[in-house]
C-alpha cells in the first residue's frame, strides 16, 4: 500500500512525539536539591551521573520505539519509511545511535541468548558480533534500524540491551558505570 508523505508523518507521529517528550525531559530544569546534590559529586561521579541519565533516557526511547512499532500502521506497512522518519527525528535530538557492548553481553548466558536474538531479528549480523568481540568495540545500531527491527526482540533481550548499551560515542553502559561506581566508592573507603 502506498502511503503519502503527510500520511507517513501522521502515522509516525507517536514515535516522533515520544522523542520530543524525552528530549524535553532531558533538557528540563532539575530541582534545586538535585542540582545541589550533583555539585557535591566529584567530577568523575558527575560524568558518570550524566551518562547514567543519558542511558536511562535512551533506553526509554528504545522501549517506546519497540512498543510503537508493534502497533503503528506505518511501521507494519512500510518499515523502511518508518525507520527513516524515526532516524531523522533521532538525528535531530542527538539520539541517533545505540552503541551495544556485546563483550559485556557475552559474559553471561542471558547476554549470549540476547545476542542470538539480535542476530535472529536481523538487528545485527554474526559477523558484526564477531568483529566487535575481536576488536573489543561496540556495535553501532542506528535508532531507525532499531525501530524497524525491534519487534523481533524478546523482553529479555531488551533488558540485556538496557544493561549493555549507551547512546554517546565513547560512552559507558549501565553495567560498566555500576562497576566504575563501585571502584570509586572502594577508592574513597580506602583513602
Amino acid at each position: 500500500m502506498f502511503v503519502g508523505a503527510g500520511e507517513a508523518m501522521w502515522q509516525a507521529l507517536p514515535a516522533v512525539v515520544g522523542f520530543g517528550m524525552i528530549g524535553g525531559g532531558i533538557s528540563g530544569v532539575r530541582t534545586m536539591k538535585a542540582f545541589k546534590d550533583f555539585q557535591k559529586l566529584s567530577p568523575e561521579e558527575q560524568h558518570m551521573a550524566v551518562m547514567e541519565e543519558q542511558n536511562r533516557n535512551g533506553h526509554v526511547i528504545m522501549q517506546n520505539l519497540k512498543n510503537d512499532a508493534a502497533v503503528n500502521n506505518l511501521a507494519k506497512e512500510n518499515p523502511e519509511l518508518y525507520g527513516k522518519i524515526v532516524q531523522a527525528q533521532g538525528d535531530n535530538i542527538g539520539v541517533s545511535t545505540a552503541y551495544i557492548n556485546v563483550n559485556e553481553m557475552a559474559e553471561t548466558e542471558e547476554g549470549q541468548v540476547a545476542i542470538r536474538n539480535m542476530v535472529d531479528a536481523g538487528l545485527v549480523t554474526q559477523e558484526d558480533v564477531s568483529k566487535a568481540i575481536t576488536a573489543d568495540a561496540p556495535i553501532e545500531i542506528p535508532i531507525g534500524s532499531y525501530a524497524q527491527l525491534s519487534g523481533g526482540l524478546s523482553e529479555e533481550t531488551v533488558k540485556a540491551l538496557e544493561e549493555s548499551s549507551y547512546f554517546t560515542r565513547g560512552g559507558l553502559s549501565m553495567k560498566t558505570l555500576e562497576r566504575a561506581k563501585e571502584e570509586v566508592h572502594a577508592m574513597k573507603r580506602d583513602s
